[in-house]
């Protein structure tokens, strides 16, 4: 897996899976360099794909590194499945909804209401965590769209 970070080097050293976990040292340029670790999970997309769910998965990226950017880097990773037709379509949450990511656009679409701010989502103990929602070949905009109007909280 290779991590890219703006004021960066290549970050990744090595990378070794056991056991369904990516594990990853990370060696910046500067100085001082504090780091997060970002745990993904994602729904399972066939009855083959089951015997490595929640698919764990966690690497390390600088703390600084905005939500954007991790997103930005989960396609090129090869982690989430694809499937036939080029048509997955998946949301992101960490204690709310996040992003939209789907196998034929290019790029993670965030919700337009979700804060960049990474303390606002489910992290503990430095580690942010992740999860991906399959949502089949629903049209990735419907999806978009739908979160988009979700309400987190009644009206009074």
């Amino acid at each position: 897996m290779s991590i890219w970070h703006e004021n960066y080097e290549q970050l990744v050293f090595s990378s070794d899976e056991v056991a369904g976990y990516c594990f990853t040292l990370v060696f910046s340029t500067q100085l001082i360099c504090f780091i997060m670790t970002i745990c993904l999970t994602r729904d399972s997309v066939a009855n083959g794909d089951d015997d490595n769910a929640p698919h764990i998965c966690r690497f390390i990226v600088p703390d600084n590194t905005s939500l954007a950017e991790i997103l930005r880097l989960i396609p090129t990773q090869a982690y989430l499945a694809t499937i036939g037709g080029g048509k997955a379509t998946w949301s992101v949450v960490s204690g709310r909804p996040v992003a939209v990511v789907a196998q034929q656009w290019s790029e993670t679409k965030l919700l337009s209401w979700q804060t960049s701010r990474l303390t606002s989502l489910n992290v503990t103990d430095n580690t942010l965590y992740l999860h991906f929602n399959y949502h089949a070949q629903i049209e990735p905009e419907i999806v978009y769209q739908v979160l988009s109007r979700l309400k987190l909280t009644s009206s009074r």
